[in-house]
């Protein structure tokens, strides 16, 4: 892969969410990013849908592009992104740039100590 094909697999999977339908905020979100193990590129701070069809669509969606998500309880989308990230950076401490490989973090992964969403239970 070059530098061109990853660009435009970015904005790919940018527009993908973007085409996703809205949804209310509810004290749940979810953070999607594209994982490079050592470093999370943020794509977007979404509230967690409820409904399961809704968060089946978010999954597929973000398997379809091979992002990223975390799932998290947290007053505001800024809030959640900056968990996001801090959880990030502890996970990946020792994860060298660019190594030739690393575990990436599945869509829908809950951060420790948040509440699993609804549909979920």
């Amino acid at each position: 892969m070059n530098c061109d094909t990853a660009i435009r697999d970015i904005a790919d999977a940018a527009r993908a969410l973007r085409e996703l339908p809205a949804q209310p905020d509810t004290g749940r979100w979810t953070v999607v990013f594209a994982d490079f193990g050592h470093a999370m590129l943020h794509l977007a701070t979404l509230p967690t849908p409820l409904d399961g069809e809704t968060a089946t669509d978010l999954f597929v969606t973000l398997h379809v592009q091979t992002l990223s998500s975390y799932e998290l309880e947290a007053p505001d989308a800024a809030t959640a992104e900056a968990a996001a990230r801090a959880y990030f950076e502890q996970q990946r401490a020792e994860v060298r740039p660019w190594a030739a490989s690393w575990l990436t973090t599945a869509p829908g992964t809950v951060i420790e100590g948040a509440a699993p969403a609804p549909f979920l239970v």
